[in-house]
């Protein structure tokens, strides 16, 4: 991956990872905890939108270039521009440390 300037990482970030907490009565209850803000560049790869049994699905691929951070996996999820994200895959260049995530939006 080539330099980038870091003043293009302009979009705001915010890595969530899902807990489970005990709920007192035998079983587990989960909620997602906030893991790591940053920033990051975020650019638009792809989207679509279906029509599947009556429901309308749209989904909305981007690329995420970060600075590296440890600990971050495909388990968890990300939230850009007031919009939650499954994280596809990560890429990791350790060269320049930095992370590409694949990312999609999809309305359940």
């Amino acid at each position: 991956m080539k330099n980038i300037n870091i003043g293009k990482f302009n979009e705001r970030i915010i890595f969530q990872t899902l807990m489970s907490e005990p709920d007192g009565a035998g079983g587990f209850s989960q909620s997602w905890q906030n893991f790591l803000t940053t920033w990051g560049l975020v650019t638009k790869t792809s989207s679509n939108e279906s029509i599947i049994g009556d429901v309308n699905r749209f989904i909305d691929n981007k690329r995420v270039v970060m600075r590296f951070h440890e600990g971050l996996n495909s388990t968890m999820r990300c939230l850009i521009a007031g919009k939650y994200y499954e994280i596809i895959s990560i890429n990791i260049n350790s060269v320049h440390s930095y992370n590409s995530r694949h990312l999609h939006n999809g309305n359940n």
